[in-house]
């Protein structure tokens, strides 16, 4: 009787800051969403530009859409379960295949926001609201009343 292997599920569920090259201080977010095991989707904190991205065995990429003037972008890497990092990355202009830069990422720690907040608009108008934190970058809220 050998030995059964269970191969491990990727989880890139979550928020994750990628970054890029070795050491010039370059870095992104993006927000993902893992619908199937080998699936992915989210977007690029920020801007917004929507990201698909698949996964196969430990191997992940995904796609980042073109969006206001800037070409789409591709990034690939592999999946580490020791520190579940994504490692050994590198992405690229997809229309050309260039690769632009190195990359390493790794999963924020997610805060809760939920609570009350105050914020002060320009014309120093003080507003109170009430976040109700859903994880990831999902949260609704209420406009409470102007502060006094």
């Amino acid at each position: 009787f050998g030995s059964r292997h269970q191969e491990q599920i990727v989880d890139v569920a979550g928020m994750w800051n990628v970054q890029l090259g070795e050491s010039d201080g370059r870095s992104l977010t993006f927000s993902f969403e893992q619908p199937t095991p080998t699936t992915f989707i989210g977007k690029q904190v920020g801007p917004g530009a929507e990201v698909n991205g698949t996964i196969e065995h430990n191997s992940v990429r995904w796609e980042v859409k073109a969006y206001k003037g800037n070409p789409a972008m591709g990034f690939s890497g592999s999946f580490d379960f020791e520190s579940s990092r994504i490692v050994d990355g590198n992405c690229w202009v997809s229309s050309t295949g260039k690769v632009m830069a190195s990359f390493t990422a790794e999963k924020a720690t997610e805060t809760n926001i939920s609570g009350y907040w105050t914020a002060t608009t320009s014309d120093m108008i003080k507003l109170r609201f009430r976040i109700d934190h859903q994880g990831g970058p999902r949260f609704t809220g209420d406009l409470i009343e102007p502060a006094a």
